[in-house]
């Protein structure tokens, strides 16, 4: 198997070098995520609890799809990529509705981060290397989450934003 490279980024996200994907996790480097909201028909947020094999927040619930973008890779390629791979959801980079970019900066992790939403009620196939539930949530039952620190925390700063700068579904 080939190693998978990760593009370092800076804090205007100009790439700055590329390390392989488990030293940039080992270490926080910073470099690039897309994270896709998946909104319901009626008016839910698909949510899914990271499988507890992950290396990084195993056992949080999370929002949506997130995925590391790959080297040389955009961040609309990884958010359809990461759709596919985790929820079994087969669409292109025209059908996700680009809402804002995020910085999450922590000891353990360090992203920036491209956000998207999906308006979809379609079938879902959970990948079970990557997640060991999915759920329908609505805002305030996320809020709850949130507050018991059973959230992951860059899913939180996407979904806190969105609802801040959105109104909540949109």
């Amino acid at each position: 198997m080939t190693e998978e490279f990760i593009d370092i980024v800076d804090d205007e996200d100009t790439v700055v070098g590329k390390a392989p994907r488990k030293e940039v996790i080992d270490k926080a480097l910073i470099h690039r995520a897309s994270h896709v909201i998946v909104i319901d028909y009626f008016r839910r947020f698909l949510v899914q609890k990271r499988s507890a094999k992950k290396g990084m927040f195993p056992g949080l619930w999370d929002l949506g799809a997130s995925e590391t973008v790959v080297s040389g890779e955009s961040y609309e390629l990884a958010a359809v990529r990461g759709l596919k791979e985790e929820l079994g959801i087969d669409v292109t980079k025209n059908e996700l509705t680009f809402l804002f970019t995020a910085r999450y900066r922590s000891g353990e992790y360090n992203a920036n981060i491209g956000v998207y939403s999906l308006m979809y009620n379609g079938r879902l196939e959970m990948n079970t290397d990557e997640v060991d539930e999915l759920r329908h949530m609505s805002a305030e039952e996320i809020k709850e989450l949130i507050k018991e620190n059973v959230f992951a925390p860059n899913g939180a700063l996407v979904f806190e934003r969105h609802i801040k700068e959105r109104g909540g579904i949109k």
